[in-house]
């Protein structure tokens, strides 16, 4: 046997020796896996009013549009754009000259038929007097009745004539029907009004507000919505008030397949009109569900739902069917039984079948909408 020989037969006895000592030594156990630390809610079912949250826009409860009632030049302007004001305050006044000519001439008019009606009268008197001594044929006292009734009719359409002059000269002051706030007026002066085409401002009323919005039938179906559902208002600051109804539309918008709606605010807050703000209308109640936290509730792959519970010093996990969301929460329907202890941390390292310990256990979540 040569020099090589003789190493390789070495080398593959030692690698032998040595396999045979791995072969022969004890494996070391692994590590166990601590204890994952979780807290616990104990699950109670519960009865929890159901929510459907929409936009909605505030308006004033008794919010006008200014216009006019005659036509003609605008002269002033006459309020603060923006401050309140109050009922019978002049806004604006109109160019009252040619409706001031115009009443003239319907008093002169009105004088001119009532010495006409004088004198038919006088007319008719003398006539029945003649008539009576058989002085007057009978066409001629006719002609004298007719005479009268015709002058009666001119001068009642006189009345009329200067009645109607004079309400169009009171037209040209415009006043604040009710006190509020007056909005930013939509003309200058020396611009042509149109009589009931032209709006010249909004007046609202800043502390009585309404909120009109409107909500899909399919959210509501099967719902019974009249006045006596719950509305809750949320502004943009997040301040929750307090509203009611006091109109539901009885007819769906084809176009838009949604019901109209309305709301009073009892408390307007800082609330101004025209604002968005969020509408909350309860539509039912979720009977003996459960409320569970939304970070610890599980969506899958599959479009299923799932959370964790404690189970004999284990995580378990559970399929459960949701409903809505509750606030922070989400309304769990089925998958959940009284007492069940849900786990409401830690979820991304638990695992089916870990080993837990329980920190502590939480009382169910307080009903939020």
């Amino acid at each position: 046997m040569n020099s090589s020989q003789s190493k390789a037969c070495l080398t593959l006895a030692l690698s032998f020796c040595l396999a045979l000592a791995g072969c022969t030594q004890k494996t070391s156990p692994s590590t166990a896996q601590k204890p994952l630390e979780v807290a616990v809610l104990e699950a109670q079912p519960q009865d929890v009013p159901e929510w459907q949250e929409v936009m909605g826009k505030t308006e004033g409860l008794n919010q006008v549009e200014i216009r006019s009632q005659i036509t003609g030049t605008l002269k002033k302007i006459a309020y603060s754009e923006g401050e309140q004001v109050k009922a019978g305050q002049l806004l604006f006044l109109i160019d009252p000259a040619p409706y001031a000519a115009a009443l003239k001439t319907a008093a002169a008019q009105r004088a001119e038929a009532a010495a006409s009606e004088e004198k038919a009268t006088r007319e008719l008197k003398r006539t029945q007097a003649l008539s009576s001594k058989l002085a007057a044929t009978e066409k001629e006292l006719d002609d004298a009745m007719s005479a009268e009734k015709a002058a009666r009719a001119s001068l009642a359409a006189a009345d009329a004539r200067l009645e109607e002059a004079a309400i169009n000269l009171s037209h040209t002051r415009i006043t604040a029907p009710t006190a509020g706030v007056a909005g930013l007026s939509l003309v200058n002066p020396g611009a042509l009004i149109s009589q009931q085409a032209t709006q010249l401002t909004t007046l609202t009323q800043k502390t009585q507000l309404r909120v009109v919005f409107a909500i899909s039938d399919r959210d509501v179906a099967g719902s019974v919505i009249n006045h006596s559902n719950a509305v809750e208002v949320v502004s943009p600051s997040g301040d929750r008030l307090p509203a009611r109804l006091d109109y539901v539309s009885q007819a769906v918008d084809p176009s838009l397949g949604t019901r109209q709606m309305r709301a009073r605010l009892e408390d307007s807050g800082s609330l101004l009109s025209g604002q968005y703000v969020r509408v909350k209308l309860q539509t039912g109640m979720e009977n003996g569900v459960f409320l569970v936290p939304q970070s610890a509730i599980i969506q899958e792959s599959n479009g299923t739902y799932s959370v964790y519970t404690a189970s004999n010093g284990k995580a378990k996990k559970v399929t459960v069917a949701v409903g809505p969301w509750n606030g922070t929460d989400w309304i769990v329907r089925t998958g959940l039984h009284a007492g069940d202890q849900v786990i409401v941390n830690q979820i991304l390292r638990l695992r089916d079948g870990r080993a837990i310990t329980t920190a502590s256990s939480q009382t169910p979540a307080a009903d939020q909408h």
